[in-house]
């Protein structure tokens, strides 16, 4: 297995070590980037609109633009189960634009409740995911908005989040590491904010709206450098939305990602067979 190591500095030294991983930066605290083969632990293994569970909403037609309350119940199987403290929701236009992630408010009744303004017209999807008794689940409804006027989106020019993948390419089947470097008015963040404890929380679609992934870092140090690692299971354009928080404010940072089919096997001439 070869592992990489990025170290969390803005001075970068490469030391081999050995023929199977580098290092880099021995005084601080480094990073790990796993394999790009060594999927099994970072897959997204939830299990989509399981059987027997119910989800019933109460989305309504919000009018674009306008704080919404939105509302639904989760029902398990008879002798089942569900993590009622773990419910995230995630909510995408068609287009994936607008992003979303909220941890709604569970009342006596057993609903849980959360409030959404859509800022653009149009129909959304929205993820609901929770652990059972074998894993994740996500359930998966859609609302669309009645009109109305669309909010203006505001982005704070405070932060800049640098973004770089390893490997280079993403292929289908295989972990694709996301390196962020946060800074705020140029100076690195190395206090970030905890949310759900973690520095950082990643959501993915494809153009399709098919492929839902859920990702969060393995090593939480605070920043400037987070590592998330996904491994895609289709092809083609998918959005990645990455947020953070510092100083008590969430922040958003999203970018685009193109996967390519699941490494292939080349033949050269007078050689055996190669891997990407």
């Amino acid at each position: 297995m070869k592992i990489y190591f990025i170290a969390l500095t803005a001075m970068f030294v490469l030391v081999t070590l050995d023929p199977s991983y580098a290092q880099l930066d021995l005084e601080q605290e480094v990073i790990s980037v796993p394999d790009t083969h060594d999927t099994q632990q970072y897959i997204w293994n939830a299990v989509i609109n399981p059987s027997g569970y119910k989800l019933s909403t109460r989305f309504g037609a919000p009018p674009a633009g306008e704080n919404a309350e939105f509302s639904f119940s989760i029902v398990p199987p008879e002798g089942e189960t569900f993590d009622e403290k773990s419910v995230h929701v995630f909510i995408t236009d068609m287009d994936m634009q607008v992003y979303e992630h909220v941890r709604p408010e569970r009342s006596g009744s057993g609903m849980y409740h959360f409030t959404f303004s859509p800022p653009l017209a149009g129909r959304y999807r929205v993820e609901v995911i929770f652990r059972t008794e074998y894993g994740w689940a996500d359930m998966v409804d859609d609302f669309r908005t009645k009109g109305g006027k669309a909010q203006d989106r505001m982005e704070t020019g405070e932060y800049d989040v640098q973004v770089r993948m390893v490997p280079e390419k993403a292929y289908t089947g295989h972990v694709a590491t996301f390196l962020y470097e946060i800074r705020k008015n140029g100076t690195p963040v190395s206090d970030l904010d905890k949310i759900d404890g973690l520095d950082m929380q990643v959501a993915s679609w494809d153009r399709r709206l098919n492929d839902f992934i859920y990702a969060t870092p393995r090593q939480n140090t605070g920043g400037p450098k987070v590592a998330v690692s996904i491994v895609f299971r289709n092809t083609g354009m998918h959005r990645v939305f990455a947020e953070y928080r510092h100083n008590g404010k969430v922040q958003k940072f999203i970018h685009t990602v193109d996967v390519g089919e699941e490494a292939i096997k080349e033949r050269g001439p007078g050689s055996g067979t190669g891997e990407h």
